[in-house]
């Protein structure tokens, strides 16, 4: 079972639009929930408000790389942060803190998480836990 739409869904979707059916009328005849409908039609309308089916697939894939990068950090700020934690024996919340400073968005529970993830146990000695 695939939770994405398929081409024939977001076509009946535009089929939809052009006939002036309702959102919920639109769910009932391509099969999903009308929640599924409001979405599709607000991530992937254009400019103008219209909803070019052909265009929605290409949106969601550019969405799903997009989402991917916004979350990883990069190697180098995690040696960092190990460095700090060995060298220097600070906690997660002071760690943040000093990034923060410095413009860097982490906040110390995604530190404590890659500390206990540590499959060596080095950082987890090292790292004050409080």
């Amino acid at each position: 079972m695939t939770k994405h739409l398929t081409s024939e869904q977001r076509y009946e979707i535009y089929l939809g639009r052009k006939r002036g059916w309702s959102r919920s009328r639109i769910a009932r005849e391509t099969g999903v929930h009308p929640s599924t409908i409001s979405r599709e039609l607000h991530r992937n309308c254009n400019s103008n408000g219209e909803y070019v089916w052909c265009n929605a697939p290409t949106k969601a894939d550019a969405r799903k790389h997009g989402m991917q990068g916004n979350h990883r950090k990069p190697p180098e700020l995690w040696w960092r942060i190990e460095q700090m934690i060995i060298d220097e024996d600070w906690s997660p919340a002071q760690i943040a803190g000093v990034l923060r400073n410095e413009g860097i968005h982490i906040v110390k529970q995604t530190i404590y998480n890659h500390v206990h993830a540590d499959t060596s146990g080095k950082l987890a000695s090292q790292c004050p836990m409080s």
